[in-house]
């Protein structure tokens, strides 16, 4: 069969992630019953929903699941956890696969974290606005991180296997490595940090540079 895909329609008119009017679901093509995303659904915020209502997700509450994320060019996605708290560990939004993003990404308060078990890719259409989020990489395996020119706050590697830096990437607040390998992969990449340098892992610089304290 294939997994059921979810797909933002703001059929609802609203903003709210947690209403399911605002989603439509597919299955091999084929419109299929729903209620809202899971961990085990591929989610796609398009740039024009079609209902016609450009309204775009917003993350306010509890946590939202996706297995793989696609945000088209043109799109948007919003975090902004105020009076709620994330779940237990901590994790506003958790995507259990790969983030691709090629529209716009905002994250807001302390509290707001996305937590991708995949890669993070980011392509030339793609933008992070990280306002005072984190960013943690987890799961296992070999994973690679490219944010392009766009700064992370805070992140956090805990990713049972390594992750690989596929760009020069700066870090403004702080930066650690709760447990596996950090790999800088090329001289042509940097990583600046402007806050903490934590490594409770392996950091691998090769012949790269780390720059601390210089944003």
């Amino acid at each position: 069969l294939g997994d059921v895909e979810y797909i933002w329609t703001a059929g609802s008119n609203s903003t709210d992630w947690w209403d399911e009017g605002n989603w439509m679901a597919k299955l091999n093509g084929e419109v299929v019953p729903h209620t809202i995303p899971t961990i085990s659904n591929n989610v796609t915020i398009p740039a024009n929903p079609s209902s016609g209502n450009h309204r775009y997700p917003i993350i306010n509450r509890d946590s939202a699941f996706a297995k793989k994320l696609t945000l088209e060019r043109g799109a948007f996605l919003d975090i902004n956890i105020s009076s709620e708290k994330p779940d237990s560990l901590g994790r506003s939004l958790i995507v259990a696969s790969d983030f691709e993003n090629s529209g716009t990404l905002t994250m807001n308060t302390t509290v707001d974290t996305i937590d991708v078990y995949g890669n993070w890719a980011t392509s030339q259409y793609g933008k992070l606005v990280a306002g005072n989020g984190t960013v943690v990489m987890s799961g296992v395996g070999v994973k690679t991180i490219n944010n392009r020119t766009h700064n992370f706050n805070n992140l956090i590697i805990d990713n049972n296997g390594s992750i690989q830096l596929q760009a020069t990437t700066t870090v403004g607040g702080n930066f650690s490595i709760e447990q596996g390998v950090f790999d800088l992969a090329s001289s042509s990449y940097k990583l600046t940090v402007g806050g903490d340098f934590v490594n409770k892992g392996t950091f691998l610089p090769q012949s790269s540079t780390l720059y601390l304290n210089g944003v």
